[in-house]
């Protein structure tokens, strides 16, 4: 088996001795957008139960009769909204004594914080991922150019497009290309926030009165329209308090293993993804046709 390549390196006709470092190069893993009260509501959880369902009254039509005296009466159905804990994410790591005892670094003690990482990244994915499936296009499909139609427009019109809706939008997640055009507008209608705002909350910035942040999983969120014609998501922009998120953790242990000598790092948390109201959230799609 080859060792960094069998390159030993030699002064002359002799080797010298390799050495590792007892600190270990840390894996990158995608910012931490979804935070509860920030970018989606965990309000719903009320009880242990593996599904929740939501009353959503029904909206009674008004009546503007100022010449009678007499009232106008109407019957509302409710509704019931279903979240369900249908999603799963689990992580199991091995951890081989033998191996552990052979080395300056002992990474044992970083694989459970390894492990940890890696699960929270895939609820970072699920979550953008459920967000936009469940959102609503819209109307507006025009491919930002920065010229001829700009982010800024594009945010403008699906701002509008909500608020006609009577939404209320105070987040905008970007892709990492829409915002690259955002950036453009610094110090203008984006106002950037300082490192130490990002680090501590995830919100990069606001514009028109919105929480903006940048996912790494957005853009790849692409899909098929039809026969050559491609669809990609700009950006989503929505209420918080329409996008419900809960999550229990089920385990978080470090057993001993039964097959080899060593250990497992194991990681079970279950969670329920859950745009309540879509006409509060809204994708931006781009359209290209002729691919």
């Amino acid at each position: 088996m080859s060792f960094i390549d069998v390159d030993l390196v030699k002064y002359g006709s002799e080797t010298v001795d390799t050495a590792f470092t007892p600190l270990l190069e840390p894996n990158l893993w995608a910012a931490k957008i979804f935070q509860d009260g920030i970018t989606f509501t965990s309000k719903y959880e009320v009880t242990e139960a593996g599904q929740i369902a939501v009353r959503k009254l029904g909206n009674p039509a008004s009546a503007n009769t100022s010449q009678s005296l007499d009232f106008t009466h109407t019957s509302t159905a409710d509704s019931l909204i279903p979240i369900n804990f249908d999603v799963h994410i689990r992580r199991s790591e091995k951890i081989y004594e033998l191996v552990e005892q052979a080395r300056v670094s002992g990474k044992g003690a970083q694989k459970m914080d390894m492990v940890v990482e890696s699960a929270g990244e895939e609820f970072q994915e699920t979550a953008i991922q459920k967000l936009a499936e469940q959102a609503t296009a819209g109307s507006v499909t025009t491919v930002i150019d920065g010229s001829t139609y700009t982010i800024k427009k594009a945010i403008i019109d699906a701002r509008k497009e909500l608020r006609e809706n009577k939404a209320r939008p105070d987040v905008l997640i970007c892709s990492t290309d829409s915002y690259a055009l955002l950036l453009e507008l610094s110090g203008k209608e984006y106002i950037p926030n300082a490192n130490e705002d990002v680090l501590r909350t995830g919100v990069l910035g606001r514009i028109y009165n919105m929480n903006v942040f940048e996912n790494e999983f957005l853009g790849d969120l692409e899909d098929t329209g039809g026969a050559g014609v491609d669809e990609s998501i700009d950006f989503v922009m929505y209420d918080h308090d329409a996008y419900s998120v809960l999550s229990r953790l089920i385990g978080l242990r470090l057993m001993p293993a039964i097959d080899f000598v060593g250990s497992y790092a194991q990681y079970h948390s279950t969670h329920a993804f859950k745009v309540s109201n879509a006409d509060r959230v809204l994708k931006k799609l781009s359209v290209v046709s002729g691919i």
